[in-house]
């Protein structure tokens, strides 16, 4: 007997990372993704299929980490990093055999294998890992679904002929790189306006998810959860609708479904006091060695000051992963029979996560997952699908008038990417949207070196508008770093823009920057024209 759906949704995004530096901010950080969940998630998933199972996970990737997947300077510069971690990690165990810690050189070794063994799967599978994960969608073992193209902040975004350019980039750049068209949409931050549904239905999309409260009213999490933890954001509280989130919903006035995140069973991972991650037998992310990077250190518990860790166990480390999914797979059942219980049908329990949590920041989550889905394969009660499985067969039965101003973020609203440290940035990005508006009307017939220029001025502005440069400075995570990248897209926009209007435009103005900034071959600036009559027709 079934008692309802599990649709886990995996949200890949990393900021536009190429030429922009190395460590502690830029192209490594993409690299250790790539190492610490890319790769791992794709062998978790060939091995499983190799086993006859199919996950159905829907997995999301952005069309700005696609591109970066997908570019041959990035896949050379991570071969290179790969193979001085397998040197630096040697180097560690040779260092603690001198200083007399054998287990720490153990350690040390296994970083050492685990390198070399990833790195030869890369070049078994890669180098553009978009290949295995389109065959995995191919064999219906994952549902791949798309996004903004820069995972820009919907909400805020000034211009509707900049959110559907966004858009549409997005769908244009997924069937670039997987040869279909996508059907569900990471909406980025979950961060919903009404009006939306619009823009997603008109880039010939089925369905987005947004945070719990957005469906059933109540109060935000706040800084509960994940990346958010410790961030004061002030909470939205909404009265209770009713409605729950183990149904999925037709949005008022659109023929675009809506999903909202169970909010108990995501915080069996989300959260920074109760989540598995938490647990003090796993890894540690924070400590590093400082040779290497490498982490060697166990994370004991949230009061303990790093230099107080203690040396990482993987045997420990593994038992409990075991026993976490293990009780994960026991609450998913609870919460589905509970639903079909009051209300006679089976649920439709939907838990998004953002990807790179898994093998990255929790160093044993890929493990982990791999776990649940093999136990998740033998269970009669609990069925894994994808989203757009739900959409076909189990359709939405009810509308829903989604509420103003609610995100996954603290707070559940826009608070993370408009306070007073980033409020300076939506002006700056609504004077460059008005002025692509301008450019693509004012130049609507341009060829040769100006086209290529008005190309790459939409290049510079959708890269502007990601949600990524206010997120890293609220955070506190890359705030001069992202400060600087805002400012370096804005200014190669307006230089641009600036030498297309007084005819000073050359190749030696254009080459550097196009040379620097190079993702989205299918981007178009003519999707910006049109702006200016619309708004025109509406006064």
């Amino acid at each position: 007997m079934s008692f309802g759906a599990f649709c886990l949704v995996l949200h890949s995004h990393l900021p536009y990372y190429r030429k922009a530096g190395k460590w502690p901010f830029g192209e490594e950080n993409l690299f250790e993704a790539m190492f610490g969940t890319y790769l791992p998630l794709l062998t978790a998933l060939e091995t499983l299929v190799n086993e006859g199972l199919r996950p159905r996970a829907t997995i999301g990737i952005t069309p700005i980490l696609a591109e970066q997947l997908a570019d041959p300077y990035l896949q050379d510069g991570f071969v290179e990093w790969m193979e001085r971690m397998i040197r630096v990690s040697r180097e560690d165990a040779a260092a603690f055999l001198l200083t007399a810690e054998p287990d720490m050189a153990v350690l040390a070794d296994l970083h050492a294998e685990e390198f070399t063994a990833v790195l030869a799967t890369y070049r078994r599978m890669g180098p553009n890992l978009l290949i295995p994960f389109r065959r995995f969608h191919e064999l219906g073992a994952i549902e791949l679904i798309t996004s903004a193209a820069t995972h820009c902040f919907s909400p805020l975004v000034g211009e509707p002929a900049a959110v559907a350019a966004q858009y549409g980039l997005g769908v244009a750049t997924h069937k670039h790189h997987f040869g279909v068209q996508p059907n569900g949409f990471w909406l980025p931050e979950c961060a919903y306006k009404p009006g939306i549904e619009t823009a997603i239905e008109a880039a010939g999309l089925k369905y987005f998810l947004v945070e719990n409260t957005a469906i059933e009213g109540g109060k935000s999490a706040g800084a509960a959860i994940g990346a958010y933890a410790g961030l004061a954001a002030p909470p939205t509280v909404r009265p209770e609708t009713g409605l729950s989130t183990l149904e999925p919903y037709q949005v008022a006035g659109s023929r675009v479904t809506v999903f909202g995140r169970h909010r108990r069973v995501g915080y069996q991972v989300w959260s920074a006091h109760t989540g598995y991650p938490g647990d003090g037998v796993y890894r540690e992310f924070h400590k590093k060695h400082s040779h290497s990077g490498n982490r060697y250190w166990r994370l004991e518990g949230r009061n303990v000051e790093l230099a107080d860790k203690g040396p990482y166990d993987p045997i420990v480390a593994r038992e409990h992963l075991e026993s976490h999914a293990d009780h994960f797979i026991g609450v998913l059942h609870e919460e589905l029979k509970a639903y079909q219980a009051e209300h006679g049908i089976e649920g439709v329990l939907v838990v998004p996560f953002d990807t790179e949590l898994f093998g990255h920041w929790w160093y044993e989550g890929v493990d982990w997952l791999t776990a649940v889905w093999r136990r998740l394969a033998r269970a009669v009660d609990v069925r894994p699908m994808t989203l757009s499985q739900v959409v076909a067969n189990h359709p939405a039965q009810r509308s829903i008038t989604l509420p103003e101003e609610t995100s996954w973020g603290a707070g559940g609203n826009y608070w993370v990417w408009n306070n007073p440290e980033v409020a300076f940035m939506w002006p700056l990005i609504h004077a460059a949207e008005h002025e692509m508006d301008a450019l693509a009307n004012d130049y609507a017939d341009a060829t040769g070196l100006v086209d290529r220029a008005l190309t790459q001025a939409a290049r510079e502005l959708v890269l502007l508008e990601s949600s990524d440069w206010p997120f890293l400075v609220t955070t506190g995570q890359a705030g001069v770093w992202a400060k600087e990248r805002f400012e370096l897209h804005r200014s190669r926009f307006h230089v641009l823009a600036e030498a297309i209007r007084a005819g000073t435009l050359t190749e030696a103005v254009l080459a550097p920057i196009a040379a620097e900034d190079n993702p989205f071959s299918e981007i178009d600036w003519r999707r910006y024209q049109g702006q200016r009559a619309t708004a025109s027709a509406s006064a």
